[in-house]
């Protein structure tokens, strides 16, 4: 479902980041994971948005970043080793790779 500019670009990514490193903290590797999957769903939404706007490219990029950076944490959370950035080409650029189970 596509939301419409105002609410996307009112979502503030720093409470979502907040949340991700408590659950890191309190060792709840499932909350973080429902965390993550939200993120995802509204990075997919701002960056349909961003279009050929600069700022907003540039807004979704800074976010995409921390969703990783978030993504590695779970990982970490979950003793699960993270591989070398592959680049993907069907996606947005980067993608992690977990070795291990």
């Amino acid at each position: 479902m596509l939301r419409s500019a105002s609410s996307v670009e009112s979502w503030r990514p720093s409470f979502s980041f907040v949340l991700v490193r408590a659950c890191v903290e309190l060792k709840q590797p499932e909350q973080v994971q429902l965390t993550l999957s939200k993120m995802d769903e509204r990075l997919q939404d701002l960056k349909s948005l961003a279009g050929d706007k600069k700022d907003r490219q540039k807004s979704y990029l800074e976010q995409l970043s921390g969703y990783w950076g978030r993504t590695a944490q779970l990982a970490e959370l979950q003793q699960r080793k993270l591989d070398a950035p592959k680049l993907s080409s069907a996606g947005t650029g980067l993608v992690f790779v977990c070795a291990g189970g």
